[in-house]
């Protein structure tokens, strides 16, 4: 990985970064206190239940999970690595959000892009800095751990 970013290390179903499920909100609370990143997290009878970090522009990161970059790997080749490890919900993932319950994993983009999408009329008519920025949706912009279905 390119050493002059940031790393944020990502447990399927346990943590990302220092944020742990099962932390009290007061503790989650400190520590996205002075963070950089932006963060959604869900409680359950207090406890820290689904942690959802999103990518960001600014902040140059890698989300890291094993060897998979989860932010910079296209989301047509991410999927297929991940359902390898654990199938993904088909009923449930829509191609802007996949679920992956047993392994409590999570991935959206607000954007349904892939490559092809890039040769259409519509695409190639645009500027080519609205090129740029759609075409920042072949990725995700959101990546969350949940506890696994058992």
């Amino acid at each position: 990985m390119n050493s002059d970013k940031i790393t944020v290390q990502v447990k399927p179903g346990l943590f990302i970064g220092e944020m742990k499920l099962g932390m009290s909100k007061s503790e989650i609370d400190k520590l996205t206190e002075n963070s950089p990143f932006f963060f959604k997290i869900e409680y359950e009878d207090g406890k820290c239940s689904f942690i959802d970090l999103f990518s960001s522009a600014a902040i140059k990161f890698v989300c890291q999970y094993e060897e998979l970059d989860f932010f910079n790997t296209k989301a047509s080749a991410l999927i297929p690595l991940i359902d390898n490890i654990s199938p993904y919900d088909r009923e449930k993932s829509d191609g802007y959000s996949y679920y992956f319950p047993e392994i409590g994993l999570s991935f959206w983009r607000d954007m349904n892009l892939t490559e092809k999408d890039m040769q259409e009329h519509w695409f190639k008519d645009m500027s080519p800095e609205n090129q740029e920025d759609t075409a920042k949706h072949l990725y995700f912009g959101a990546v969350g751990v949940y506890k696994p279905e058992q």
